[in-house]
């Protein structure tokens, strides 16, 4: 029941195709894939308009909905498995894929241009030795809200810990192969992980034109209580606070998703910081503090979507050519770290418990 399309004309053996008199290599595009028959037609189709040539692959990971017959209907080389594990959805994906370009892509991903894939394939030839990814735009519920626009405006950048799988990952096979694979050992940020090691010993581009992604991870858990998990998930990885993910596993795949408690993940950093000895104690926060430090660009960043919009990044430039240097220090590692403590202390308790009065 496997059938491979792809465009251009090529048959099943074809390594490139030619447009507009300059050669394109073929991309396997990967797509893991856990109840998704809402949201993979969609992708599908938007693959299939595509003017590159396109192999597609769907990793499924265990649906009880109609996902696998959908992706077959759509086209798509289908590989099920019953690891419930993304990582280890896309590893594989990448090990049946025919050709050596590769792109890692989400089930709720939209590709608004056809032209969009043969774009990004002319402009990675240059960077065979790197990797690429595409700015998003959020669409569905609440897709206004400043804080998707936010969002969105770091998508556009190559900063630490910017670069997400919902951003479609795009590299050579030797790259993957040198670099990856994706991190199986927890059910998330395997992205992450990749994304780093990548900009550590590569680097990243912004391939031309967007993808859109969904809203609705945000919509069911929260825009605040979404972004606070994503901030602390990343804060707890980035500072090698690997406790916190023993004692909170609800990272939940995309169709288990419900509203997130703020409570809860208050209560895992408590536990975990608790748990530690007063020096060890002081010197996590002091590491959390360091990181924030480094990520105050973000505030600068947030002056450009929110207030002063026009020129794109003015606030952005500024701190980075006037301010990041400055504080630089020690200093600011601790004033960061006391500020963070406060946070986590003081103001999201005082939110939950007004919250609870309404």
């Amino acid at each position: 029941m496997e059938v491979v399309w792809r465009r251009g004309g090529c048959g099943s053996g074809c390594g490139i195709a030619l447009f507009k008199g300059y050669v394109l290599r073929s991309l396997s595009v990967i797509i893991p894939t856990l109840n998704e028959e809402d949201a993979i037609a969609d992708v599908l189709s938007d693959l299939g308009s595509q003017t590159a040539d396109v192999e597609v692959l769907v990793v499924d990971g265990g649906s009880s909905d109609r996902t696998v017959d959908v992706a077959h209907e759509g086209g798509a080389v289908v590989h099920s498995t019953q690891l419930r594990n993304r990582a280890r959805q896309l590893n594989l994906g990448a090990e049946k894929a025919a050709h050596d370009w590769l792109l890692f892509l989400h089930a709720d991903t939209r590709i608004p241009s056809s032209k969009t894939l043969e774009d990004a394939l002319e402009m990675i030839q240059a960077h065979r030795g790197g990797a690429g990814h595409f700015s998003l735009v959020f669409k569905g519920p609440d897709e206004t809200h400043l804080g998707f626009q936010y969002l969105s405006r770091k998508t556009r950048l190559n900063r630490s810990n910017t670069t997400n799988g919902d951003q479609g990952f795009m590299m050579h096979r030797e790259v993957f192969e040198r670099l990856g694979p994706f991190d199986d050992s927890q059910p998330f940020l395997e992205d992450q992980k990749l994304a780093e090691r990548i900009r550590e010993h590569a680097y990243w581009i912004t391939l031309p034109g967007y993808l859109e992604t969904s809203t609705r991870r945000f919509a069911k858990e929260g825009f605040a209580e979404r972004y606070t998990l994503m901030a602390v998930m990343m804060g707890c990885h980035s500072t090698g606070i690997h406790q916190f993910f023993d004692v909170f596993q609800t990272y939940a795949p995309q169709c288990e998703t419900q509203k997130l408690e703020l409570q809860n993940i208050l209560d895992a950093v408590y536990e975990v910081t608790g748990a530690m000895p007063l020096a060890e104690r002081m010197h996590t926060w002091f590491k959390v503090g360091r990181y924030i430090r480094k990520n105050a660009w973000q505030i600068a960043l947030a002056l450009d979507v929110y207030v002063l919009e026009e020129p794109e990044n003015q606030a952005l430039e500024f701190f980075d050519q006037h301010v990041d240097h400055r504080i630089d220090t020690v200093f600011w590692d601790a004033v960061t770290a006391l500020l963070s403590a406060a946070y986590f202390h003081v103001l999201v308790p005082l939110r939950i418990r007004r919250k609870s009065l309404r």
